[in-house]
């Protein structure tokens, strides 16, 4: 072979690889459309969701074809798809995507089944649900303990807990369906409805129940607008959220006067656009070395059964500042109390959302001091401030349980002369910790009141109780952080 013919054929070849490799079947199709979470545009809702994909799953040849995905315009395509039936699937989130469509805590999934003839466009527009992310009594951001495979099933908890979520964008409502699973199979299910994030949940009931399966569905008016995540388990993922009762085991020393409690640290979603997070700040003054012992306990949980517990190391004189602590350190999120061990650290902590433009705003919270603290037999059994306000600010009331025992309180809402006008009763478990938002409005007070007080009374049980006021500018959002002290 000459070199002309030998070059004539390298060019045929490479002419040949080059329409092969842009060569679209005659008959190819595409399925495009828009996304929307609950009509609304996506990016717009949820900013911190920046990356994206998509994919058909042909369910005769068992392949997948990935697509595109622009936020920014809301919609999505996928070209090239053979005639055949596919599910479409979507997958927004905080991290890379890539070809993974399955829906982690915080995600938005959207889901599609269509059939596509030879060449053409079909518009098929996906409406996306957000995944719940439970955060109590664990946090589905990380894996559960517990596995998904043999009986029992699931992460082991007490046998009655609460089980927390953050609130979906727009949700109105939320039901909370659970399977009681025998070892051989479905017990029965039952199905309950609340227009708040937390549910009570008993383990149990049933003879012969050994674990339980547990969905949550966050509903605008009737409109389901969530879904359920793949939720991590020890060397496996489930798309369930699965509990058993476990073992009895060590538990969370209580009665420790070395500990100090800081009643509110945060990582969630406010009122949008505020987004909540909380910087520790923690010094030692001694002249050695110090382990820091810190154990969160999320709002609305029992404590002995539900926390997490971290060490610091502190440097003699040094100090520390934990950035965003909930998320950093406990690898968690929602809201909730800090205990801190030894009382020799000090200790404070901002709360803190960006503010419009730039900057940030928020309030300080330092650990209960020993006039802030009451308990039946103890130097006082009530506590109260000023300050109380419903109109142009609204007040916020948090409760914490410091001494590892279960309590309850009785709290009075007060005009400026002292003239009864509501009270409550709340229960709090050990260690717990709970807050009443719009503290005027939950105690059964009038719609507006400009000089209020509010007092906490410690009616029964062994615990220990510390109180802080929250009152918050209407216009601005600014919070004023009000302690509760002994009268």
């Amino acid at each position: 072979m000459n070199g002309t013919v030998r070059a004539a054929l390298v060019r045929l070849a490479l002419a040949l690889v080059v329409v092969l490799v842009g060569w679209t079947p005659l008959d190819a199709a595409t399925v495009q459309g828009t996304i929307r979470y609950a009509g609304r545009p996506v990016h717009e809702n949820f900013p911190a969701l920046t990356e994206a994909g998509v994919g058909a799953y042909s369910t005769t040849a068992g392949t997948w074809t990935f697509g595109s995905v622009d936020l920014a315009a809301g919609s999505y395509v996928v070209n090239n798809l053979s005639p055949g039936t596919y599910g479409i699937y979507l997958r927004v989130s905080r991290s890379p995507v890539g070809t993974s469509v399955l829906p982690l805590a915080g995600d938005l999934s959207g889901y599609s089944q269509v059939t596509v003839a030879g060449g053409g466009t079909v518009t098929v527009d996906l409406a996306v649900r957000v995944a719940v992310k439970v955060t109590a009594p664990f946090d589905s951001a990380s894996p559960w303990p517990g596995t998904c495979s043999g009986c029992p099933s699931g992460a082991g908890t007490t046998e009655t807990f609460t089980l927390a979520w953050e609130a979906a964008p727009f949700a109105t409502s939320y039901t909370v369906k659970v399977d009681r699973q025998g070892c051989n199979g479905l017990l029965t299910t039952e199905t309950s409805s609340t227009t708040g994030t937390s549910a009570v949940i008993t383990q149990r009931t049933v003879p012969d129940e050994a674990f339980i399966m547990v969905e949550i569905t966050g509903y605008e008016g009737e409109q389901a607008i969530t879904t359920t995540p793949y939720v991590g388990y020890q060397g496996c993922s489930w798309r369930t959220h699965a509990f058993h009762v476990a073992a009895s085991g060590g538990e969370r020393p209580r009665h420790a006067s070395s500990a100090r409690f800081i009643p509110q640290i945060a990582h969630l979603a406010g009122s949008p656009p505020t987004f909540w997070k909380a910087d520790l700040i923690l010094t030692n003054p001694t002249a050695a070395p110090v382990a820091v012992t810190l154990r969160y306990t999320p709002r609305n949980t029992d404590g002995l059964a539900t926390y997490r517990e971290a060490v610091v190391e502190l440097p003699a004189q040094a100090s520390r500042t934990l950035t965003d602590v909930l998320d950093s350190l406990f690898h968690s999120s929602g809201a909730g109390s800090l205990e801190i061990q030894p009382a020799t650290v000090e200790a404070s902590c901002r709360v803190y959302t960006p503010g419009a433009g730039s900057g940030t705003y928020g309030q300080g919270f330092v650990p209960f001091a020993a006039d802030q603290l009451a308990w039946l037999g103890g130097p006082a059994q009530r506590l109260g401030t000023g300050g109380v306000a419903k109109g142009a600010f609204r007040s916020n009331l948090a409760l914490v349980e410091v001494w590892g025992e279960a309590v309850t309180v009785r709290v009075v809402l007060l005009d400026r002369n002292g003239a009864q006008l509501g009270e409550k009763s709340v229960a709090l478990p050990p260690f717990g910790n709970t807050q009443l938002n719009d503290v005027v409005g939950s105690l059964g007070g009038p719609g507006t009141l400009a000089e209020g007080q509010v007092l906490v009374e410690v009616t029964t049980g062994g615990g220990r109780v510390g109180a802080v006021l929250s009152v918050v500018d209407n216009a601005s959002q600014d919070p004023t952080t009000v302690p509760l002290l002994r009268r």
